[in-house]
């Protein structure tokens, strides 16, 4: 009995060593399993975390092209741009590393590279002399497209991330099983009774430590798990979710309200499919979620995974708006034009008119040059706002649409018009341009130079009705603008001659093209002569003498005005100092300055001229415009600093523009030139003799000299003399004449002087 018991008992010390050992291995391993556990979970939330920095990145850089693509601001763009391009790379080489294996890397890479070369492709149109905006437009597609490409390849990294977990999840799951039934007949074989329920117990405590550990992954991640019954009731949820929910619902502590509303359903639809997931997109309030659905057979519960792509939503949207309406404006752009007329060409029926109008602000360049680019964007956004108001209040079937091309260029097209389609457009633009703009605390006289095209007799497709409305509103522009004009055949020629005219003009200068041509003015009071207005002529090699009115504005349009007014300082300084080493009287030249000359380099440009000709500044008079005077926020000091040097300056073309008698008392000024405007009708027009009168009292109470333009008749100059006007010049005393004529000015009497002596 004794040995029975002695022999049971030491059984009964083997068996309870052998389950100690066993019980030492299931607590290695557990802690092994621990470990394993805890390393993978960690490093699964590290994956995604870094690729969705990826895909973050990845999405950024198209909005990067497209701000490139609206602002054309390089150094903007390659400071965002490579620190994207690094972003990037940064996260594809962290792939490469991490999931050497993966066959779409090979893929991914290769994109990111289509998509460099796009993105180079693009700065190379951007940054060409001539932008070819078509294929901008068509890059900044492919982009979209790329783009959307790269994200669809790293939305199958995290799924494949998280099918990783879900595997992880299971195998651990069956590990557990397995162990802990070879626990259970280990215990049964070796503890008989009091070692299983201790063993049992701590297998227990292991399995609840090793689920623990896999629950670090919900906890941990960034992004809100449910785990839910199959009727949408929530089981559990990570602390991801209530903060979403504290976000959306800050007044509720109900988490079924981030769920989809037909949870039920989408249940439901996956167990009679069978199917382990269930993908889709749904809104919440106002945030976009994408949302993967599981479905746990055993367990007979589903987890929801939760993605915000609230913000990716938004740019694509924001990137979607931004391909068809101008960012300015918000009107829709050139490329919603060409769909929009696309889809009417297929629609109009025979008989049928499509009208395409393009209208253009007169004068803009002047108010974007002399008030900043920021009022002139101000002056467009004022002018979208007129025309969409103007148009909406249109009676018709059809309703007139606005679009913005570029600019200062809008176009307004209208489906079925009628031959009255004009008449009516001429009225809402006048209406549009009935109030002034105030910017800047400045009143800005409002009109437009309007050009219309008709389908299908000016042209069969947007492109060809399009530049026949251009030429048509150059017409009108060039005719001094405010009115519509209807399309033409020959003013394609005008287009034509205005393209070679632009292109010569350019090399006019060099090729000795430009000519000074000098128009006499003269002293009514003794008859002589005081000096002269430089007025340049440009002799064309093929089309002869242009004057100033067809070439000026090309000029200006084309930027080489600046380039221009420089010459013709320079060139009227130089000859009115050869003039003076010749041994003639000296003499005031004056010379007119366009806007674009009118900054605050001007007083140091001056200088020069006057450096390297040997003019004395005081026989130089500058003028400008009572426009441009107004309309630059440094014209006064301008203005000063010339005055310092010695220069004269003049207000031309007085009476026509701002006629601002605060500014016209602060500006350093010794002439005031009156419009010939007012001195052509001063015969027949009581009004411009009232004006007239009054502009030459008000300058000599200012104590200006008072200068009378486009004098043409003996009784124009009588009533000025009449009315004190100091100074005249037109053709009743001389046409602009070449230098070599103005000189015989200089050596002998001046026209209706009775003085015999050399005049000065």
């Amino acid at each position: 009995m004794n040995f029975g018991r002695h022999w049971w008992f030491l059984i009964y010390l083997v068996v309870l060593g052998l389950g100690s050992v066993l019980s030492f291995y299931i607590y290695q391993q557990s802690q092994s399993m621990r470990d394993e556990i805890l390393r993978l979970s960690n490093e699964d939330i590290t994956h995604l975390h870094r690729i969705a920095d990826l895909k973050q990145a990845v999405t950024a850089r198209e909005p990067i092209l497209y701000r490139y693509y609206t602002d054309t601001d390089r150094h903007s763009y390659q400071s965002s741009y490579n620190r994207n391009t690094k972003q990037i790379n940064d996260g594809i080489d962290w792939l490469t590393d991490t999931f050497p294996d993966n066959t779409g890397l090979g893929e991914l890479q290769n994109e990111h590279a289509a998509l460099q070369k796009l993105a180079e492709k693009l700065d190379q149109v951007l940054t060409a002399d001539t932008v070819d905006w078509d294929e901008a437009r068509r890059i900044l597609g492919d982009v979209a497209a790329v783009s959307r490409s790269l994200n669809n390849r790293l939305e199958r990294f995290v799924r494949a991330v998280e099918r990783q977990v879900v595997e992880r999840g299971e195998y651990v799951s069956r590990a557990t099983q397995e162990m802990f039934y070879s626990v259970v007949a280990v215990s049964v074989v070796f503890f008989i009774l009091a070692l299983f329920f201790g063993h049992y117990a701590y297998q227990h405590l292991s399995d609840a430590r090793a689920r623990r550990l896999l629950a670090l992954f919900p906890e941990r991640n960034p992004n809100p798990v449910f785990q839910i019954d199959t009727h949408g009731k929530v089981l559990f949820a990570n602390p991801a979710a209530y903060n979403m929910q504290s976000v959306i619902f800050p007044d509720t502590r109900n988490l079924e309200a981030l769920l989809p509303p037909n949870i039920e359903e989408n249940i439901s639809a996956l167990r009679s499919r069978h199917a382990p997931l269930m993908r889709f997109e749904y809104q919440v309030a106002t945030y976009i979620f994408f949302c993967t659905l599981q479905y746990l057979e055993d367990f007979d519960t589903c987890h929801v995974y939760l993605q915000d792509i609230t913000a990716r939503r938004t740019a694509e949207d924001r990137n979607e708006f931004l391909a068809y309406h101008d960012p300015l404006t918000g009107l829709a752009n050139r490329r919603q034009l060409e769909k929009d007329v696309s889809g009417m060409l297929q629609q109009t029926a025979p008989g049928n008119r499509i009208a395409v109008a393009i209208a253009n602000i007169d004068r803009f360049s002047m108010v974007s040059e002399s008030l900043g680019h920021l009022a002139g964007d101000e002056l467009i956004t004022a002018v979208a706002s007129r025309l969409e108001h103007c148009f909406s209040q249109m009676v018709s079937d059809n309703p007139i649409r606005i679009y913005r091309l570029e600019g200062d260029h809008f176009v307004i097209l209208a489906k079925d018009a009628e031959d009255s389609f004009s008449d009516e457009l001429s009225e809402q633009l006048q209406r549009a341009s009935r109030d002034p703009v105030i910017i800047d605390n400045r009143t800005l006289s409002l009109s437009m130079s309007v050009g219309l095209a008709y389908f299908p007799e000016h042209g069969k497709d947007i492109f060809q009705l399009l530049k026949n409305a251009e030429s048509a509103m150059r017409r009108i522009s060039n005719q001094g603008g405010n009115g519509v004009c209807v399309y033409q055949s020959e003013m394609n020629a005008d287009a034509l001659l205005r393209l070679e005219l632009s292109h010569d003009l350019r090399q006019a200068a060099e090729q000795n093209e430009l000519l000074i041509y000098y128009q006499p003015k003269i002293n009514l009071i003794n008859g002589n002569l005081i000096g002269a207005e430089a007025l340049v002529r440009w002799q064309h090699p093929q089309h002869g003498m242009i004057s100033p009115a067809e070439f000026i504005p090309l000029a200006e349009e084309t930027g080489s005005i600046g380039r221009i007014g420089e010459w013709i300082l320079r060139a009227a300084c130089a000859r009115n100092r050869q003039w003076q080493t010749e041994g003639y009287p000296p003499q005031s030249i004056a010379v007119n300055l366009s806007a674009r000359q009118f900054n605050r380099e001007l007083p140091k440009q001056v200088a020069q001229i006057l450096r390297d000709t040997g003019l004395e500044a005081k026989y130089l008079e500058l003028e400008i415009t009572e426009g441009i005077a107004m309309s630059v926020d440094s014209s006064i000091d301008i203005m000063r600093q010339l005055r310092e040097l010695g220069v004269k300056l003049a207000i031309d073309d007085f009476g026509t523009g701002f006629s601002s008698l605060t500014y016209l008392k602060q500006f350093p000024i010794q002439t005031l030139k009156i419009d010939q405007s007012f001195v052509k009708q001063l015969e027949h027009s009581l009004s411009d003799r009232a004006i007239v009168r009054s502009i030459i009292e008000l300058g000599h109470h200012l104590e200006l000299d008072i200068v009378a333009e486009g004098v043409e008749t003996v009784e124009q100059k009588q009533m000025l003399e009449e009315y004190r006007c100091d100074t005249m010049q037109g053709y009743l005393f001389s046409r602009p004449v070449p230098a070599d004529e103005y000189e015989k000015f200089l050596i002998t009497p001046s026209p209706g002087s009775s003085n015999k002596r050399k005049t000065t």
